[in-house]
């Protein structure tokens, strides 16, 4: 736990990452060393955007073990990030 508090103090290599996906503008996995030095390199993030009026609004994901099960993982991302989305749509349609 302590080790994962820690990782989450690497602000500048979460936020690189998650740069990376709003400009893929699709879910991405980031495995290992692909998160740089976060855990030593046993840290994995799947992340996806979320729109708000057709432009990317920002990025959730889900911090792991490089083992996590990714077919569970990277479909609940994505639709949370869609539930995200016509959240931000409704809310607007709420505002007209």
């Amino acid at each position: 736990m302590r080790q994962l508090i820690h990782a989450l103090g690497e602000r500048e290599t979460l936020v690189s990452l998650l740069d990376r996906t709003i400009e893929s503008q699709e879910v991405q996995i980031f495995v290992g060393s692909e998160t740089g030095d976060l855990l030593g390199g046993h840290l994995s993030v799947v992340a996806a955007p979320y729109t708000d009026q057709g432009r990317v609004a920002g990025t959730i994901g889900v911090l792991g073990p490089t083992r996590m099960d990714y077919p569970k993982v990277v479909p609940l991302v994505e639709a949370t990030a869609d539930a995200m989305s016509a959240s931000l749509r409704r809310g607007r349609e709420g505002d007209g």
